[in-house]
């Protein structure tokens, strides 16, 4: 009954018997939201939610733009009819092209293609390449090569002069 009658609640609050309730000046109380306000909250949540989607979507887009990192020890070596193919296809594209190209590849795959190209075209290209990775193609390529070779035998045949 305080509860409806401020005069009441006043008068039990100085007699000590109830609590006076504290009315802050400028601060009025808030109404119950409306339907217009609740449908309001709803689509701010809702438009939250979508935008948080969207930049979840937008992140996997992006790391499907990226192409996966080639470790050159997985690549696997073409098959000898392809390797044979693609060595025909090079024979005929310009060194700097090919360069281009190789600049891209993993190592054992640019050390099957120059060992498909005659000795000329592959000092082309490999003269176009990074003196860098010129080094470590040739140092895989001779490891190759030597492992290659029967045990005891000669790693190349030494030029007799008459």
């Amino acid at each position: 009954m305080a509860g409806k009658s401020p005069a009441l609640a006043s008068a039990l609050a100085a007699l000590h018997l109830a609590k006076a309730k504290k009315h802050t000046p400028g601060v009025t109380p808030s109404p119950a939201p409306t339907p217009e306000r609740l449908a309001l909250d709803a689509q701010k949540k809702k438009l939250a939610a979508d935008q948080a989607q969207l930049e979840k979507d937008r992140a996997a887009l992006e790391a499907q733009k990226q192409p996966p990192p080639i470790s050159p020890d997985s690549a696997a070596p073409l098959p000898p009819g392809n390797a044979a193919k693609l060595g025909a296809i090079y024979a005929t594209m310009s060194a700097d092209d090919l360069a281009r190209i190789f600049g891209k590849m993993p190592d054992p795959d640019v050390i099957q293609s120059l060992t498909q190209l005659d000795e000329k075209k592959a000092g082309q290209v490999l003269a176009a390449l990074p003196t860098d990775r010129v080094a470590r193609l040739t140092k895989r390529m001779s490891a190759v090569s030597l492992a290659s070779v029967p045990s005891g035998a000669p790693a190349s045949s030494p030029r007799t002069s008459l």
